[in-house]
Formats: C-alpha cells, sequence, structure tokens
C-alpha cells in the first residue's frame, strides 16, 4: 500500500465512522495531498476528502498560506458536489413522479439507493442514475423520456441510457447482461428480479435488502470481467453492511453465491471490506493468501472507479476468449470486438433471436446507433494487437486466484 492510497483509505475510513482527522495524520497529508486528491478523483470520492479535510481546518483553523489555500480548495470540492447532487436528487425525484403518474412500475437502485446509507448522502456521487421498469413498459417509458426532453443516447437493448443537462438516466428490463464466470448463470438469475421486490408505495417498487446486496457484490464483479472497480463500490458495501449486516439473512446469501458460482469471489470481497473499513460480518470467514489480498488492494486502487482502463479492456477481452478456444485467441479476440457473434448481442436485437441470419444487420446498426463505438472499437483493436502475453497470463492468472 502507497502512502497515498493509505492516506485515502483513512479519509474514507473517518468518513465512515464519522471521526475527525487527527492533526499528526494531516501532516503527512500536506506533504502527499496531490497524490490523496488524485487518488480521490479517480475514484470518485473527491468530495468526501473534500469534506474531511475541510471539517479538519474548520476545527483547527489554519495558520500558514499553504494550509489556508488547501482549506478554501476543500471546502469549493466539498460544496461543489453537495451542490451537484442535490440538484442530480431533485431531478430523479421529479422523473420519478412523472413515472408514476404514467402508472409504470419501477425500481430504484445502486447509487440512488446506496446514498442513503451514507454519513452525508449528497456525498455519494454518482454518474447515471438507474432505474428498472418491466419489458412491457419499455415503449410507454422510452415516449415519455422523449416527450420529458430527454435525449436518448441509447435506445435499444436491455438497458437504455437518456441525458437531459447534468441528468443522466439507465432505464433496465435488465441488470445483468453477460454472464460473468465461466458456465455461470448469473444473467438468468438476476432476470428474476422483480421476484425479489417488494411494493413500497403507489408505483415504486424496492429490491429487498439482501437480494440488492447480492447484486451489488455481482456488479463488482461484472467490472472486474471487463476492467476492475474502483473503492467506492467496497465503501458502498462497508455503509450497507454497518446498517443491514446483523438483519441479514447470511445464510440463504452465502447459498446463492454459491449457486451464482461467485461464492469465493464473495468470500474474497467480505474479507477485504472487513479489512480495509474495519466493518464486521456476523460468521467467520476463512482468511486468503496474503499476497492474494494485497494483489487485489492494488488493482482495486489502480483501476479508478470502474476500471476504465484500455489496457486492462484488452487483456480482458484476450482472456474471455482463452476460456473458449486455446487457438488463436488474439485473432478471435479481434473478431468479438469488431463483429460479436449473436450469443453476445441478441437480447439487444429480438429478430436475431428468431432469424439468426440477420446478424450483419445488427452489427451495422450498432455502429449506426453510436457512432462513438466505432473509435472506442477501433482503440481496443489497436491495445488487442499490443497487449503483451506475459501481462495477459498475470491477469488471467490473477482472475483466477479472486475466484474469476
Amino acid at each position: 500500500m502507497n502512502t497515498s492510497a493509505e492516506l485515502l483509505m483513512r479519509i474514507l475510513n473517518a468518513f465512515l465512522y464519522q471521526k475527525c482527522l487527527e492533526p499528526e495524520f494531516m501532516q503527512v497529508f500536506r506533504k502527499n495531498n496531490a497524490g490523496v486528491l488524485y487518488l480521490a478523483k479517480i475514484h470518485n470520492v473527491l468530495g468526501i476528502a473534500g469534506y474531511k479535510v475541510w471539517e479538519y481546518y474548520n476545527r483547527y483553523a489554519p495558520t500558514d498560506p499553504d494550509e489556508k489555500e488547501m482549506f478554501v480548495l476543500s471546502e469549493q470540492l466539498y460544496a461543489m458536489t453537495v451542490s451537484r447532487m442535490v440538484k442530480r436528487e431533485f431531478g430523479c425525484q421529479r422523473l420519478l413522479q412523472e413515472l408514476e403518474n404514467e402508472k409504470i412500475d419501477y425500481i430504484p437502485f445502486k447509487g440512488i439507493v446506496v446514498k442513503d446509507f451514507y454519513a452525508i448522502p449528497e456525498l455519494r456521487t454518482f454518474g447515471d442514475i438507474d432505474i428498472i421498469i418491466h419489458k412491457e413498459d419499455r415503449e410507454r417509458c422510452h415516449a415519455l423520456m422523449l416527450r420529458l426532453g430527454y435525449t436518448a443516447k441509447v435506445d435499444f437493448g436491455e438497458v437504455y441510457s437518456y441525458q437531459k443537462g447534468c441528468e443522466h438516466y439507465e432505464i433496465h428490463t435488465s441488470i445483468m447482461t453477460i454472464n460473468i464466470t465461466q458456465n455461470g448463470a448469473q444473467k438468468e438469475y438476476f432476470e428474476g428480479l422483480w421476484n425479489h421486490a417488494y411494493q413500497e408505495s403507489g408505483h415504486r417498487w424496492k429490491l429487498t435488502p439482501e437480494f440488492h446486496f447480492i447484486y451489488l457484490v455481482a456488479h463488482i464483479a461484472k467490472h472486474i470481467y471487463s476492467s476492475g472497480a474502483g473503492i467506492r463500490m467496497y465503501l458502498d458495501l462497508a455503509f450497507l453492511l454497518k446498517s443491514e449486516s446483523e438483519a441479514f439473512n447470511w445464510q440463504w446469501i452465502m447459498k446463492e453465491f454459491e449457486n451464482l458460482g461467485l461464492g469465493r469471489f464473495f468470500a474474497l470481497t467480505i474479507f477485504c471490506v472487513q479489512k480495509w473499513f474495519g466493518v464486521m460480518v456476523p460468521f467467520k470467514l476463512s482468511e486468503p493468501e496474503r499476497e492474494v489480498v494485497a494483489d487485489f488492494f492494488d488493482f482495486t486502487m489502480e483501476a479508478g472507479v470502474f476500471g476504465k482502463e484500455g489496457k486492462r479492456q484488452s487483456e480482458a477481452v484476450i482472456r474471455h476468449a482463452r476460456f473458449r478456444e486455446k487457438r488463436f485467441v488474439r485473432f478471435r479476440a479481434l473478431c468479438n470486438v469488431l463483429f460479436p457473434p449473436a450469443e453476445a448481442i441478441r437480447d439487444k436485437y429480438d429478430y436475431i433471436k428468431k432469424h439468426p441470419y440477420l446478424l450483419p444487420v445488427a452489427w451495422v446498426d450498432r455502429c449506426l446507433r453510436n457512432r462513438q463505438r466505432i473509435k472506442n472499437k477501433i482503440g481496443e483493436s489497436g491495445e488487442i494487437i499490443l497487449a503483451k502475453t506475459q501481462s495477459i497470463e498475470k491477469n488471467t492468472e490473477f482472475y483466477h486466484k479472486i475466484g474469476l
């Protein structure tokens, strides 16, 4: 653990347990603040870091010019985050009321729900606000979004994406679009999400706490499957466990993860959340190898909030191709990027299920609907060509060790 990562973790722990930073900590922070704030930025916890530093200087008045400058900066980071998220929350509540008026059943989930477990909900940032609807309500919901002035960024498949100003929404009919593990059935499992939801009021539904928790862990696995997942996802789990752990049906949860083929990954994730944040669960966990835990932490901190790193994306594509066939791996990985197989996109295009020979039509349609996709795929293809075999082998071994 490097100094910047260690300092950021101490800030996040102070936020989790609502403790003020100490003068001894701030002496070290002042020498490393650039590195800490950079990490906080790429993990989308800059508002939290700003708040904790501001809180310290609000308690211990700054004396020298550098401290005063940091005091002003931290207040700006804190205030801007709160202001931005209050606006997002207001816009979200307005949209949810429109769904009520249209009599469309909906389930808010992920960040918009997790934030309410945070000590200061407005400091839990999110890019998209995620909402689930029934498949049969897709057309009505889409018409509503357009009528309300939202621009459809993606209007096909299981997840439609909309934007209006600073508002970003992903509206799902499915919450797991891929299988994460070899021979896994995660996609099919999460198709039954409405069986694990209850009506809260009106047309608003809510996932049961245990099922939402299972999804959040599986969602981390999904991000790691493609590239990586940052520390904020584990902070989410820490806040959730701190509040709900004693009430959870852990026997059922552990059984579900085993059935999902994610038992080892779940055990490692909970162990790391305990180690990193001191949040305990009411059952004993077997301790993973120390080296695996250390590598997992480094992997997490390097990833950024969603692991958006081209090298990891390309290595992930090659790794997935290796699972299916050992020969011509790099060539097949390139083909899968540029021309995805029918099973990879059939859920986005119903006509492929009935008429597989129309697959080339779907390839063209994907490009026309999202021009940025072409640039992304060309860049990803270059990374696949340049990816080092040794790095891919090491990456594959690491994924095996963490249960993926």
